[in-house]
């Protein structure tokens, strides 16, 4: 294809982990996300990035979910039929490896959250009053896992950790 015919979208990949073990060679457990850039037909709609997706990340169409990511949280997940022109060149693109969509599946989103509350004192002619407010500060990317419906509590911690162990334990270990 011509270059002015085609279109780089950046994106940011979440693969899934199964075990202990990456799920491919892109993957190991200190990687959070992998950057692509993904060129599709400036016509394409968001099938063909995920088909794109497919192919450079060895993982099914069926197991990706394309989303727009706006201030740190999911946005929306992007219909297959919407066409990549409206993907706007500011947007933030993610691809996340999730199971296939079904009636006993469930897909999970989460963000980052910082919360903090602070008390400051407020003062008036008559009195004085502490006043108390908590704030939320989204940071970081979402993140979306999924996992069978009739997993127990605990196993759903259990996958939860290891969606997100990844981006933890460098953390800790500093």
């Amino acid at each position: 294809p011509l270059a002015n015919q085609t279109r780089t979208i950046p994106v940011l990949f979440f693969p899934a982990m199964k075990g202990d073990t990456p799920l491919n060679e892109h993957n190991n457990m200190t990687t959070a996300t992998i950057r692509f850039g993904v060129t599709v037909d400036r016509t394409a709609c968001v099938n063909d990035l995920k088909l794109a997706m497919s192919k450079l990340s060895g993982i099914p169409v069926s197991r990706l979910a394309i989303c727009d990511v706006y201030q740190h949280g999911i946005y929306q997940i992007l219909p297959d039929a919407k066409n990549v022109s409206e993907i706007r060149p500011e947007d933030v693109t993610a691809a996340y490896e999730v199971d296939p969509y079904t009636s006993t599946t469930i897909h999970a989103v989460t963000g980052h959250c910082y919360i903090s509350d602070s008390s400051e004192m407020a003062f008036d002619d008559e009195s004085a009053a502490e006043m108390s407010s908590t704030s939320k500060t989204l940071f970081g990317q979402p993140f979306i896992t999924s996992f069978p419906h009739d997993l127990t509590c605990r196993q759903v911690w259990d996958h939860t950790w290891l969606q997100v162990r990844r981006m933890v334990l460098p953390l800790l270990s500093r």
